[in-house]
């Protein structure tokens, strides 16, 4: 950055000194100077950004997201919810069965609908390969 910095400038230079005014003029020297240190407090604000991120990304965290399996293997949000609405389902059929045993007609049914409603949530929502 320093090397953009210093051709900034010396193109700067040379086009005021080929601008047919006077090159050492107070004025385009002031104009310098504010553009110099406004490059300058650019650079230093761009290194202190990547001072920051480097503390994140030269670590473990860096291997993390730069690991095949967190880009394969995604996580679908919608699974979950589906999940959880299978589950919500099945505990209110439950619920409702006059006969609490696990034994029971009513129990099974709400036990079968959850295991198909789970079913469909991975056909509609679940990773591949499952």
């Amino acid at each position: 950055m320093a090397k953009n910095l210093a051709a900034v400038l010396s193109l700067s230079f040379l086009l005021a000194g080929c601008g047919g005014g006077d090159p050492g003029s107070s004025q385009e020297i002031d104009e310098l100077r504010a553009e110099n240190e406004k490059l300058e407090a650019k650079v230093a604000d761009l290194k202190a950004k990547g001072r920051a991120s480097s503390i994140f990304m030269d670590s473990a965290l860096k291997d993390f997201f730069e690991a095949d399996e967190f880009w394969e293997n995604t996580y679908d949000v919608g699974f979950s919810n589906c999940s959880n609405t299978c589950t919500d389902t099945a505990k209110a059929r439950r619920e409702n069965c006059e006969d609490q045993s696990p034994t029971s007609q009513c129990m099974r049914d709400a036990t079968d609908a959850a295991n198909a409603c789970i079913r469909q949530c991975f056909d509609s929502h679940g990773p591949d390969g499952l």
